[in-house]
């Protein structure tokens, strides 16, 4: 366990400096713009992942602004993750399996990318899995020391992401359950009883604590904030299927395509399987994603893939379980002295094979930053002449006004930015004369959210570069006016 989790260290902290992307820009830039009292106080926007926040400004306080200090806590999350999943897992799965468990996360092109994304997730995701694993220990013993661990990691996870609630409504929804099927089998669950309530009592109170000041600023900025078209994809949508196979693609190429059917069977073989032994920690997980997709649905909420991430722990304890049984089957085709040591092989190059598909996307995941801010800037420099300049429009402000002040470029005269169409007609008056490129970022949400700024860029101006991104339509692209040769 200790190798593997070195591993997930260094798979985590390599290249942990690439360029950050606008969100985590924007969430970065409003963690520091207001005092720590103002975090508590307010929720103005849906970027405010409070204990990330307050750990970014920890870390940039103790170690300078650079982008892997504000990724840091995030990467450590994430890292702390690994051992997290070994311990969910071996209450429910034999010893190899839950390293096996522990290892395909650490390998994880997805958990990866979101250990290096300076945003809540990987605290919501270790939380959550902490926080279900101290819930079935103290369902199955009832003892005090799994009443704290439960309320800290509980509130821990709320603290990262608000939708960690969907994780202790499913906890508090099945464990009544889990407690009458103990009763039936002549358990004692008196004392069990009474300190699930104080674990989910002390949950509560801690977590009004912390969002009761802010509860209803935060359901009216939630309620606003996912119905501008360019916030997401409408779940039930062909977009928001090809978005998913797209993120899918990313960490396993083909392979995501390819295998999709029988991984499917698979899957569900190995639930049914893990049911038998483990179904409160299944049903969370389940009972979580279910709930989460449902609210979206009904309020017509838009969303992304990327908020169902808790997906992640529950396909990695179903794909080991799928693993087993398979060697299982195959190991009964040899003669019984072998069976064992055949099943073992096959089980270990079954998770060597997985791992493998897991970390299919990572040689590319590491040479291409989220978004490449610095790469195009630099592309500029290069090519620019004296007197040249750059209107990054719409959303790519964010970042090009964030790396031109971190690079020391933001006095030069060059760089400029917009996300308006007066603001755009404004700096074509006062840079005439002058040669202009513009630089765009996400341009499906440019086009469904500022039409007539994005007919005015289509109309005048013509694409010359493109740099890539890991974040899904976050490809910046350069333009110059129609017309204009390159005249470097």
């Amino acid at each position: 366990m200790a190798l593997i989790t070195l591993l997930a260290a260094a798979l985590r902290f390599y290249r942990l400096d690439t360029d950050l992307w606008i969100d985590e820009i924007g969430s970065f830039q409003y963690a520091t713009s207001v005092t720590v009292a103002e975090l508590f106080r307010t929720f103005s926007s849906p970027n405010q992942h409070l204990l990330n926040s307050l750990l970014e400004r920890l870390s940039v306080a103790a170690l300078g602004e650079h982008d892997w200090t504000v990724r840091l806590p995030a990467a450590l999350f994430g890292i702390a993750t690994v051992p997290a999943m070994y311990w969910l897992a071996r209450p429910i799965m034999r010893g190899w399996q839950s390293l096996a468990v522990a290892f395909l996360t650490a390998v994880s092109y997805h958990h990866i990318w979101f250990s290096q994304n300076a945003r809540g997730y990987s605290g919501y995701l270790l939380f959550s899995v902490l926080s279900t694993a101290a819930l079935y220990r103290l369902a199955l013993t009832g003892q005090r020391r799994w009443v704290a661990a439960y309320a800290t990691s509980g509130v821990l996870a709320l603290s990262s992401l608000i939708i960690a609630a969907f994780v202790i409504m499913a906890h508090v929804i099945l464990v009544p359950f889990f407690i009458l099927y103990r009763h039936r089998d002549a358990q004692p669950v008196a004392l069990t009883i009474r300190r699930l309530f104080l674990a989910f009592g002390i949950t509560a109170l801690l977590s009004l604590a912390i969002y009761g000041p802010t509860a209803i600023e935060l359901l009216r900025v939630v309620g606003t904030a996912y119905v501008r078209e360019g916030t997401g994809f409408r779940p039930i949508s062909l977009e928001f299927v090809r978005e998913t196979l797209r993120g899918l693609g990313a960490g396993f190429g083909s392979l995501a395509l390819v295998g999709a059917v029988p991984f499917l069977v698979l899957v569900a073989v190995g639930t049914l399987s893990l049911l038998r032994r483990g179904w409160l920690i299944v049903l969370t997980f389940v009972l979580a994603l279910g709930m989460m997709a449902a609210v979206v649905v009904i309020a017509g909420w838009l969303t992304s893939p990327r908020f169902f991430i808790l997906v992640v722990p529950l396909a990695f304890l179903v794909a080991v379980e799928s693993l087993g049984l398979v060697a299982r089957l195959v190991s009964r085709l040899v003669a019984e002295p072998r069976r064992q040591r055949v099943h073992g092989v096959l089980a270990g190059a079954a998770v060597v094979v997985c791992a493998v598909a897991l970390a299919f996307g990572l040689p590319r995941y590491y040479r291409i930053p989220k978004q490449s801010f610095r790469a195009t800037i630099a592309a500029f420099t290069a090519r620019a002449k004296p007197g040249d300049a750059l209107v990054a429009v719409y959303q790519a402000d964010r970042g090009f006004d964030y790396y031109t002040r971190r690079l020391g470029l933001a006095g030069d005269g060059r760089f400029y930015s917009t996300r308006t169409v007066n603001g755009f007609d404004s700096l074509g008056t006062a840079l005439a004369g002058r040669r202009v490129y513009l630089a765009t970022t996400f341009e499906r949400a440019f086009r469904v959210e500022s039409p007539d700024l994005w007919k005015r860029v289509e109309d005048g101006w013509t694409p010359i570069e493109s740099f890539p991104a890991t974040i899904g339509y976050g490809e910046i692209t350069l333009w110059q006016p129609k017309g204009v040769g390159n005249r470097e």
